[in-house]
């Protein structure tokens, strides 16, 4: 698969490296033809997303209040939908956005929350949303045996490290890569 990555956060800090870096271990077996800092660009080149057959987004802390950054990365999922790609909205927070986004969450096919009140808020707009940790505390431990990660669906308002610590406490390596294994298995042998 080629693929068109965007949002490429790892300028901000160490844990946006990490983030960066898990994202990119886990898409190592196919073709990152682009990697797009819409933060720093602005606007996201459609002849990037006519050149993928994923759009791959990082919505770590970008997609809130109605940013225009935002804003942009939910348009570019939207365009490669309607372009027949295959979309994820990965590592996302997603925080008091106008419901005219919807009807984008709702086409996007894959989206994975990290934290319990981005979680609610998406399954509020009828998505399919998977919770999982911040994709910083990932580990990649390579092994051809499923894992399995008890993941807490967000019912009160806990704090996200206490998820994390439910999850620590409940593997046998510390954090496993639950969100993007579960995006990205269904379409490996393709």
């Amino acid at each position: 698969m080629r693929i068109c990555l965007i949002n490429d956060t790892s300028s901000c800090h160490a844990g946006s490296v990490k983030v960066m870096d898990n994202i990119k271990h886990y898409l190592k077996h196919h073709e990152i033809v682009s990697v797009v800092n819409v933060c720093v660009s602005g606007k996201i080149d459609k002849q990037i997303i006519r050149d993928c057959d994923w759009v791959v987004i990082n919505g770590e802390g970008t997609i809130h209040h109605n940013a225009p950054w935002g804003i942009e990365l939910l348009y570019a999922l939207e365009y490669g939908r309607s372009i027949g790609k295959t979309t994820f909205l990965l590592n996302t927070h997603y925080e008091k956005m106008d419901n005219k986004f919807n009807n984008i969450l709702k086409g996007i096919d894959h989206i994975v929350a990290r934290d319990p009140w981005s979680y609610k808020e998406l399954v509020k707009h009828n998505t399919d949303t998977l919770l999982a940790p911040d994709f910083c505390v990932l580990n990649h431990v390579e092994s051809d045996k499923p894992r399995q990660l008890r993941i807490p669906k967000a019912k009160t308002q806990t704090h996200p490290a206490s998820i994390y610590n439910q999850c620590f406490d409940c593997c046998a390596v510390p954090i496993m890569s639950i969100g993007l294994e579960t995006s990205f298995d269904k379409y490996r042998k393709i």
